[in-house]
């Protein structure tokens, strides 16, 4: 099940991109940033970015509310990387786009950063392991 919803959204984002595209819309399809912190890099990709603002789309039957908690350490690395509002957008079948705008966090953001440098100091500690095995 969870690759055939992958699979439709997929297809259903890049319906989206083909509709972007068609009218002319001034943004880029999948743009790649990368934020270093301390001594490594986050790569952060966004679906869609505008002048003023960013889409993270999603094909998700679970309530706006439930799929911002579940997207919300994601929207707010893309909101880090951008500057700009970052719109949860969900893509509704029959063909729609519902937009949900992201409320970045500071605190949010700390988490995240920290949870990443623990995770880094444990690569970095079994790479240092194996090397002398």
């Amino acid at each position: 099940i969870g690759a055939s919803k992958m699979l439709t959204g997929i297809f259903l984002e890049d319906g989206l991109t083909a509709v972007l595209k068609n009218i002319n819309a001034d943004c880029i399809y999948q743009p790649k940033y990368e934020l270093k912190i301390d001594d490594f890099v986050l790569v952060v990709k966004l679906d869609f970015l505008f002048p003023t603002q960013a889409w993270e789309t999603k094909w998700t039957e679970k309530t706006m509310e439930e799929a911002m908690e579940t997207y919300q350490y994601q929207c707010e690395a893309q909101y880090q990387a951008v500057k700009r509002d970052i719109y949860l957008t969900r893509i509704t079948v029959p063909f729609g786009i519902e937009k949900y705008l992201f409320t970045p966090s500071e605190e949010r953001w700390n988490r995240i950063c920290n949870a990443l440098r623990d995770f880094h100091k444990k690569v970095v500690e079994l790479n240092h392991v194996d090397k002398q095995d």
